[in-house]
């Protein structure tokens, strides 16, 4: 019985990625608005 070293299909790491970069959009647009709060507050 051989075992599966990689488990991972394509469409499985496109679902593991499709989330990640909407999580990483929002976070950046998120540290962005911070950003302009903090500079605008000198």
């Amino acid at each position: 019985m051989a075992t599966k070293t990689q488990s991972i299909s394509p469409t499985d790491m496109e679902g593991y990625i499709r989330p990640g970069c909407l999580i990483l959009t929002v976070y950046l647009r998120l540290a962005e608005s911070t950003w302009e709060e903090v500079s605008f507050k000198k």
